[in-house]
């Protein structure tokens, strides 16, 4: 296994409430990529009015939007050995990549309550795992070398 989807969405910021953006996360050998999907102008418009208006308050989020050690991009500008892969899942739809690659990375971490959290400086990227899915979660990270074993 080269390539395994953890989730249909992910968080970006230190506020696990806000900043939800649809689309999927995938833990690779060589790091995470975050798949923005694209959402429609009305949904879009719903949720930022029904969001707190907290986050962007927040200088740390900020760091976590702007991170310079983020890779952004569209989907095509993504290597072919990756997304020809065979455990490369089939996605659609997609609006942007980002890739957090393994060698910035400062930690990961796996908590019941928020998922998989990835730390590059004062970033921090979300990834909300089911509760009975973080065991599998925690091993295929483990397979990959993106959790340490004691982790």
């Amino acid at each position: 296994m080269d390539y395994v989807t953890l989730s249909k969405r992910f968080t970006i910021g230190w506020t696990w409430r806000q900043d939800t953006y649809p689309g999927v996360a995938i833990a690779g050998r060589e790091g995470f990529y975050l798949i923005f999907k694209y959402v429609s102008k009305l949904a879009e418009a719903v949720a930022f009015a029904t969001s707190s208006f907290e986050s962007h308050a927040i200088p740390k989020h900020k760091a976590s939007q702007e991170c310079e050690l983020v890779w952004r991009g569209v989907y095509a500008d993504l290597a072919e050995s990756v997304t020809g892969h065979p455990d490369w899942p089939t996605v659609q739809n997609v609006e942007k990549v980002w890739f957090i690659a393994r060698a910035v990375i400062d930690a990961v971490t796996i908590s019941i309550w928020t998922g998989v959290t990835i730390r590059v400086g004062d970033a921090r990227y979300t990834i909300p795992t089911g509760m009975f899915s973080r065991g599998r979660v925690r091993s295929d990270l483990r397979e990959l070398g993106l959790l340490a074993a004691g982790a």
